[in-house]
């Protein structure tokens, strides 16, 4: 699906430009940890070029997550996207995810 709606390159917020090919990886990490991941949309707005996505999922860590064995635990995920569209393509992702209520939830220290 990330073919489909991904530009070649996208720009990660205000910073620098990211290939299509590592979105797929990131997916596949997160299918890979999550793999009975839903996710559910919550609101979505649209005007001119942007869209904006508040969002949340749920899923079973049952396998590799950022280098952390599988514990079984439930995690719910809540994140906020901005995706900027360019000729029916995403060109600009800026995002908001709570990562440090993921690690709470999954017994994972914070440095």
């Amino acid at each position: 699906m990330v073919d489909e709606i991904y530009a070649d390159q996208v720009r990660i917020g205000d910073g620098g430009m990211m290939p299509r090919d590592q979105f797929k990886t990131y997916a596949k990490m997160s299918i890979t940890a999550l793999p009975d991941l839903a996710v559910k949309i919550h609101d979505q707005i649209g005007k001119g070029d942007r869209v904006v996505t508040r969002w949340s999922a749920d899923g079973t860590h049952l396998g590799d997550f950022m280098g952390r064995a599988a514990t079984r635990k439930r995690v719910q995920i809540k994140a906020i996207h901005i995706h900027q569209v360019v000729e029916g393509m995403i060109a600009t992702l800026w995002e908001e995810i709570d990562m440090s209520s993921v690690y709470r939830q999954l017994g994972i220290a914070m440095a």
